[in-house]
C-alpha cells in the first residue's frame, strides 16, 4: 500500500502563488498545506515530520478560490472542513485581525455550521476581551465623565433611562474576562462537537482540528498573545485575575509559562535586552515588566485612581441641552 504524498514545501506554496493564484489547479495543493500546518500546530499530539509555516497569503488565497468556485465550498466538496482548518490558523494570530478578514471571504452558511460557528464566537469572545481591556486603561476617567454626564447635566433623560444606560456602560466596562475563552475553546477539542444528529462518523479533518487544539502549541500561543496584551496594559494586576486570564493553575505555572515569553527592552547605546515578561509576583500581584506602554501614563495599574481634576475642569463647562 503506498503512503499518501507529501504535502507541499512553503516555498513551493509561494511558487505556486506566484504564478498559478487564480487557477483552481492548486487547489489541491493549498488543501493539502492548510492540513500540514495543522499539522504542525497538533504536533505535540500527531508526529509532523516536516513543520509546515503558516502563511495567510496562501490560506486566503484558497478562501478566494473557494469563492470562484462555490461547489467546493460544502459539505460534500469538503471545503466547509478545510475552510474551518483556515479559520482556527486564524484565530492564533490573535490580536491580528486575519480571523474578521478571512470571515469577509467565507459565506454565512457556512461560517453559520458547527464547528466554525464556535469559532466565531472565539473571535468575538477575544475581540470583546481586548476592547474591554484597553477601555480598562481608563475605566475610571470614562465612569466619571459618564457619572457627571447622566447625573449632573443630562437632566431631560427619565432617570430609569439615566440608570439602565450607567448600569449597562459599567458592565461593558468591566466585562474584560478572558477567561470565558478557554470553556469555548476546549469544546473544539472533541471530535464529535458540532456534529449533526445522527452523524456517526467524524472527517479527517475534523480530527485533525480537535488533535490541534488538545495539543500544547495552540494554548501556549494564545495565552502569549494574552500575556502582552494584559502586560501592555497593566504594570500590576492581581495574581487571580492573570491566572483566571491564562487558564492557568498557581502562581508556580504561570512563572514557568512567563519565564519563556522574552520582553524586549533598549539598553545603553542602541542595545536590546530580553528579559521575562514577568518581572515579579508578590502579595497576590502580579507585576510585570516596564515598559514605554505600561509606564508612561495613568492608570496602568488594575484598576488604578485618576486625577480627575482636569476632566472635571472640562466637563464642568460642557452643557447638554435637552432636545
Amino acid at each position: 500500500m503506498s503512503s499518501p504524498p507529501s504535502p507541499p514545501t512553503h516555498a513551493e506554496i509561494q511558487s505556486l502563488l506566484s504564478t498559478s493564484a487564480y487557477n483552481p489547479a492548486i487547489i489541491p495543493q493549498l488543501e493539502s498545506y492548510v492540513r500540514a500546518q495543522l499539522s504542525t500546530v497538533a504536533s505535540s499530539l500527531v508526529a509532523s515530520q516536516s513543520p509546515a509555516q503558516y502563511s495567510f497569503e496562501a490560506n486566503r488565497t484558497l478562501i478566494k478560490l473557494y469563492q470562484f468556485f462555490p461547489h467546493l465550498l460544502t459539505a460534500s466538496g469538503g471545503g466547509e472542513g478545510v475552510a474551518c482548518l483556515v479559520g482556527f490558523l486564524a484565530l492564533l494570530s490573535w490580536p491580528e485581525t486575519e480571523f474578521v478578514a478571512l470571515g469577509c471571504l467565507i459565506p454565512e452558511r457556512v461560517q453559520s455550521v458547527e464547528p466554525f460557528a464556535t469559532l466565531v464566537r472565539y473571535s468575538r469572545l477575544l475581540s470583546l476581551s481586548w476592547n474591554c481591556l484597553f477601555s480598562q486603561i481608563n475605566i475610571n476617567v470614562v465612569k466619571t465623565i459618564m457619572a457627571m454626564l447622566l447625573t449632573k447635566t443630562s437632566l431631560s433623560l427619565p432617570l430609569s433611562h439615566k440608570q439602565t444606560t450607567h448600569q449597562s456602560c459599567n458592565e461593558l466596562l468591566e466585562s474584560c474576562r478572558f477567561s470565558s475563552f478557554w470553556p469555548e475553546f476546549r469544546k473544539l477539542g472533541i471530535p464529535e462537537y458540532g456534529a449533526p444528529e445522527g452523524q456517526t462518523s467524524v472527517s479527517d479533518d475534523r480530527k485533525l482540528l480537535a488533535d490541534a487544539v488538545n495539543g500544547s502549541r495552540a494554548s501556549h500561543q494564545i495565552r502569549v498573545s494574552m500575556i502582552r496584551m494584559l502586560a501592555k496594559t497593566y504594570k500590576s494586576a492581581p495574581l487571580s485575575y492573570v491566572l483566571s486570564a491564562l487558564d492557568l493553575k498557581d502562581e508556580a505555572s504561570l512563572m514557568s509559562f512567563a519565564s519563556k515569553v522574552m520582553f524586549v527592552t533598549s539598553g545603553g547605546g542602541g542595545s536590546e535586552n530580553e528579559m521575562p515578561i514577568v518581572e515579579k509576583v508578590e502579595g497576590g500581584f502580579v507585576t510585570f515588566v516596564s515598559s514605554a506602554e505600561n509606564t508612561k501614563r495613568v492608570g496602568s495599574a488594575y484598576k488604578e485612581g485618576v486625577n480627575y481634576q482636569a476632566v472635571a475642569a472640562m466637563m464642568s463647562k460642557s452643557k447638554i441641552r435637552g432636545q
